[in-house]
């Protein structure tokens, strides 16, 4: 079966975002100097953080609950968005393999750097009230750093079926 004949619209549309994400992600690693070794510390860190524990999960915000990488739900999404994530990966690339800057000129992360990643990534402010859909940033991190964001993931980096 076809990445084409697996996506729907919802996923196609999930994958879209997906890559104009990756677009604004490789844009600010560019422009900022941030080579491989610290963009992927970056993404590793959201992801981390994420499945830590930081994260809620549900089909809308009042029915969301916190989530930790051991959650059956969370393996559970994790194994109804592979395609997508497959999908994304193969469509972008050339995006992926040139995401960050040559040189890097920045060498840690500080608050800001990690401030100013987060805006761009997530593209959203979150409030307590009012809480960002950070699917298609969890979406975008997985596709970029899938092999150093492996070890936070669960079931080992890709659910099984």
């Amino acid at each position: 079966m076809t990445y084409q004949t697996k996506m729907t619209e919802a996923d196609i549309e999930i994958a879209q975002h997906a890559a104009e994400s990756l677009s604004r992600m490789q844009k600010f690693f560019h422009e900022n100097n941030i080579g491989a070794k610290l963009g992927n510390e970056l993404f590793s860190t959201f992801v981390k953080f994420t499945f830590d524990g930081n994260a809620s999960f549900g089909e809308s915000p009042e029915e969301s609950k916190r989530i930790n990488r051991d959650d059956p739900r969370l393996m559970q999404w994790m194994s109804e968005v592979q395609h997508i994530i497959d999908y994304i990966r193969s469509e972008n690339a050339g995006m992926i393999a040139n995401m960050y800057a040559e040189t890097d000129s920045v060498q840690e992360k500080s608050s800001l750097l990690k401030s100013t990643f987060l805006e761009i990534l997530m593209q959203n402010d979150a409030t307590e009230g009012n809480p960002v859909d950070g699917t298609v940033a969890v979406l975008t991190c997985l596709c970029v750093n899938h092999i150093d964001n492996v070890k936070y993931m669960p079931a080992g980096g890709r659910a099984f079926h």
